[in-house]
């Protein structure tokens, strides 16, 4: 079953636009990416924080 294997599958919206769009798979893992890390920086204030990025 190809949706066990879907990532983006729970992400509602999100999922559907993975499934229905059909993008490359570098694109998906991308969106993925992007998709999650907008999660955490909305959960995760702290990682929008400037003093945690030291390479810069």
């Amino acid at each position: 079953n190809v949706s066990e294997l879907n990532p983006a599958d729970s992400h509602g919206v999100f999922g559907e636009y993975w499934q229905n769009r059909g993008p490359a798979v570098e694109e998906k893992l991308a969106l993925t990416t992007v998709g999650l890390l907008v999660q955490h920086h909305l959960i995760n204030p702290d990682v929008l924080d400037p003093n945690h990025y030291h390479l810069i």
